[in-house]
């Protein structure tokens, strides 16, 4: 479930794998921090998950790996011009396809920024730079359903940053220019002007990242700003994620761990 990016500090992202191994042993006050060598310290990290199996992932730009112990990983064969969804930042499934058909059947020129594939509709979302966002029926080869653009759809921009799918089934699409959500024949927008960064669920409760800035939504009700103790948080939260217990983990200049429930901290 956690997955993760720190644009600032590759090295720290990678100890949260570490941190969600071993969650239940966390000590009480004061979380250590350790760096892992499953995989290459000074890359950055592009994607870190735990798939619905529990496998853990990382990627960077050698490759996916996925990772078994904290100094131990494998990594995934990908045939030359395969790409996988959990490649890009968001990703949440272990799942290939060819380049070269996505390239096909889309005519898409732009890279390819974000992806999210829904095992029981069998569908496929790939976002890109410049091009909106691509709806595929998965299978042996990729055929597109829909594109939407800020041109067709109410994206906010053709630039997508991250794409999340809640256990309704709605989803939520996050751009540089803010966020687009719902179903595909009903989509509302919000967050003008702001670069989505990280969108999360827990319980009924939408919790999205937009320009270091944390807000809320209850229900799908009204957006409310979640605020924390400056003292907790060195600078803007680069991103976050949540467990299952309802720890909010947040990553600033510090690793932050905040009790969704007790509202308390450790640092």
């Amino acid at each position: 479930m956690p997955n993760l990016l720190l644009r600032r500090s590759p090295a720290l992202i990678l100890s949260l794998i570490l941190c969600f191994f071993n969650i239940a042993g966390a000590q009480k006050a004061g979380l250590e921090v350790t760096r892992t060598s499953a995989i290459d310290r000074d890359l950055p990290v592009l994607n870190i998950a735990v798939d619905a199996s529990g496998r853990k992932w990382a990627a960077n730009r050698t490759g996916l790996y996925q990772v078994k112990a904290i100094d131990f990983a494998t990594q995934k064969t990908l045939a030359p011009g395969e790409q996988n969804v959990l490649l890009y930042k968001g990703g949440n499934a272990d799942y290939t396809w060819k380049d070269a058909d996505f390239r096909k059947a889309s005519n898409a020129k732009s890279a390819v920024t974000a992806a999210w594939y829904d095992e029981k509709r069998s569908v496929l979302w790939i976002g890109t730079e410049s091009e909106g966002l691509f709806q595929f029926k998965a299978g042996p080869e990729l055929q597109l359903t829909e594109q939407f653009t800020s041109g067709n759809s109410k994206l906010k921009s053709d630039n997508v940053t991250i794409i999340f799918q809640d256990k309704s089934g709605q989803m939520w699409i996050g751009t540089d220019r803010g966020l687009t959500y719902g179903t595909p024949d009903r989509l509302k927008a919000d967050f003008t002007g702001y670069e989505i960064q990280r969108i999360r669920e827990y319980g009924t409760v939408i919790y999205v990242l937009a320009d270091g800035e944390l807000s809320l939504s209850p229900n799908g009700g009204k957006w409310t700003d979640l605020a924390f103790e400056s003292k907790k948080l060195e600078g803007q939260i680069a991103d976050f994620d949540i467990d299952k217990s309802g720890k909010m983990w947040l990553v600033s200049g510090l690793l932050t761990r905040f009790d969704l429930l007790a509202e308390t901290y450790d640092v």
